[in-house]
């Protein structure tokens, strides 16, 4: 039995440009890691993401050896596809950087990180800890040219209005609307419920800040919330306001302007929160 983990949430859960996020502590507790999340992307994505990756796992794996942790992302951070603005896709990130740092022994094409000989993992594992993880989790399935795991024709709307100054009147006109976005983030939330429950899978979810559940109930809003399961969520606290509370600013974070936890404060978040859930409610 192989225990696979997929993760998913926004920087603060990003695997890709970083290893030292919580995904990859908690990683170390299964046998194979999906490492889904990207910086700024939002509930849309994160969503999609679980579900395209979970939707391609089912097809050769069962259900009961995967688990999928998740770190929601803000409701503000909308996702689009948009073909004319691409951006650079993560097939293409790990192809440039495996090909700019290739030694003489190894493949001529990009491969799995467990086909690869001793020799040439030693290599990698000792000076490019980052290659090494994206080999990791590179999945030759999955790792499709416009799947919905590559960012080269999505874009995180607010991010992109300094880039692409004609979407700033897109986003005012139509998305800079605080209770359609508490909508579509429950919505994304739920769906996401739904679809693991629907499919027997083991799952926890969290929140990379407070204001992600900070949600008024109202007409908009109340059967939306009513339908969440919050004992599904490790804490309802965010990872932000937990790092605080418990290890403090600014020594938890990268640096005293920088709201993102350090390694250690991921480290520490997933020992103390996350590993006393799951070991009670996946006994694992």
């Amino acid at each position: 039995m192989t225990k696979i983990l997929v993760s998913s949430g926004c920087s603060f859960s990003d695997c890709f440009e970083s290893n030292c996020t919580w995904p990859n502590h908690l990683a170390k507790y299964f046998d194979k890691h999906y490492g889904l999340g990207r910086g700024s992307y939002g509930n849309g994505y994160i969503s999609r993401s679980i579900i395209y990756t979970v939707t391609n796992l089912l097809k050769t794996i069962d259900a009961k050896d995967i688990h999928v942790g998740i770190m929601w992302s803000g409701i503000d951070r909308i996702d689009l596809r948009i073909p004319e603005y691409p951006n650079t896709s993560r097939i293409q990130k790990l192809i440039d950087q495996y090909t700019s740092c290739r030694g003489d022994d190894w493949p001529d094409e990009i491969d799995v990180w467990e086909n690869l000989s001793d020799n040439v993992q030693e290599e990698i594992a000792n000076n490019w800890k980052n290659l090494k993880y994206r080999l990791k989790t590179y999945d030759k399935n999955l790792w499709i040219e416009d799947s919905i795991l590559d960012t080269k024709n999505w874009i995180q709307l607010t991010n992109s209005m300094e880039k692409h100054p004609e979407l700033r009147e897109l986003f005012v006109n139509f998305y800079s609307n605080k209770i359609s976005n508490q909508v579509y983030s429950l919505e994304h939330i739920l769906r996401t419920q739904w679809f693991l429950i629907n499919n027997n899978i083991k799952y926890f979810m969290s929140c990379y800040t407070d204001r992600v559940l900070d949600i008024p109930n109202n007409i908009d809003t109340s059967y939306l919330l009513d339908n969440i399961d919050l004992d599904k969520f490790v804490t309802t606290q965010g990872e932000e306001e937990w790092v605080r509370e418990n290890i403090g600013h600014p020594i938890g974070f990268m640096s005293p302007t920088d709201r993102h936890p350090t390694s250690d404060s991921h480290k520490q978040w997933v020992e103390k929160v996350v590993i006393p859930y799951i070991g009670k409610k996946w006994k694992i």
